[in-house]
């Protein structure tokens, strides 16, 4: 039988249903695929996950190994998506709610994917034993792999392709669905001021002695650790706040850590400012000048009912991730 769209779905949940002993050897697991196996009493169930390529949603993976009769390992090369019982089988191209590319709920809706279900005894004798060999192979998960794989996810999560990619071009931020912003470290970074003298002309001299394709540099100083995003693959999007309380927003930068400068006085941070052809190509919104002159006043709004008196108890600026935005704007 031949399955697609909410068929592969109920076929799946109907053979766990019906079935006693489950095997089950699928490489990426998003949120809410443990709901397949409430009210499992009573069956013995087997699952082989991958968990080191960052496709796996580990906070899943954990609700698994706290449930009764299920036994669970990790492969580091598994790529399958086969659910098997004595009652049959099923596989096919889907993973369990997420699809290999850390995407989870509606995000993967867009994704067309197909599957067989197969009662042939034997196959499924053919496939007990592949599994079995796989099952040996596999190793048990402890909680550092746990870390790891939470580690892992974020990244992926945060590289994740954008969901416009697929069926239309990029919106501005206003128009982009939330669900595709989370998790992405995409960060607005409020602030006052681009930094002393004495950081502008550290500048100057990282930019005389390195050969650096990623645009201007910037200077951020002060921002102690977990202030401001470091880490690479992380975006930011400078709004600064002018003394009479103007808001303007800039071109997205990129840290530089590499370039970090911590003295007994002084914390400097380096970022670069990214060109247009790479933040249009990396951000899953568009930010072009345009773009960011329509923001100012729904994130004046946005600054001044929910962030101004954190900010003006902070004396750098404030870190705010762009979803957290556009969760306030969505709510109004």
């Amino acid at each position: 039988m031949l399955l697609d769209g909410e068929k592969y779905l109920d076929k799946v949940s109907d053979l766990i249903k019906i079935s006693n002993t489950i095997r089950i050897a699928v490489a990426f697991w998003g949120a809410g695929s443990e709901l397949l196996f409430d009210g499992v009493v009573g069956k013995q169930l087997r699952i082989i996950c991958n968990l080191s390529m960052g496709g796996s949603n580990p906070v899943v993976i954990e609700k698994l190994m706290a449930m009764k009769n299920v036994e669970i390992r990790q492969l580091d090369q598994l790529h399958a998506k086969l659910v098997l019982s004595e009652q049959g089988m099923v596989v096919g191209s889907a993973n369990m709610s997420a699809n290999g590319l850390s995407f989870e709920g509606k995000e993967s809706d867009s994704f067309f994917e197909l599957g067989i279900y197969s009662t042939d005894s034997s196959l499924l004798t053919e496939a007990v034993h592949w599994f079995d060999k796989k099952w040996k192979k596999a190793r048990t998960i402890d909680e550092k792999d746990i870390e790891s794989a939470k580690r892992a996810w974020s990244r992926r999560r945060g590289l994740r392709p954008s969901i416009e990619n697929n069926n239309k071009e990029k919106t501005g931020l206003l128009e982009t669905d939330m669900v595709d912003l989370k998790d992405r470290p995409i960060y607005f970074v409020i602030c006052r001021d681009s930094g002393p003298e004495e950081a502008i002309n550290y500048l100057n001299e990282i930019a005389k002695r390195e050969e650096l394709s990623s645009g201007k540099l910037h200077v951020y100083t002060g921002w102690s650790d977990g202030q401001l995003p470091r880490e690479r693959g992380d975006i930011i999007i400078p709004i600064y706040v002018g003394v009479r309380g103007g808001i303007t927003i800039y071109s997205p930068q990129i840290p530089l850590p590499e370039f970090r400068k911590v003295t007994r006085n002084a914390i400097w941070d380096v970022t670069a400012i990214m060109k247009k052809e790479d933040y249009r190509n990396i951000l899953p919104f568009r930010f072009g000048n345009d773009d960011r002159q329509h923001l100012v006043k729904p994130i004046r709004t946005w600054f001044d009912e929910c962030l101004k008196k954190e900010f003006e108890n902070n004396e750098n600026g404030l870190t705010k991730p762009v979803s957290e935005f556009l969760k306030w704007r969505n709510s109004h």
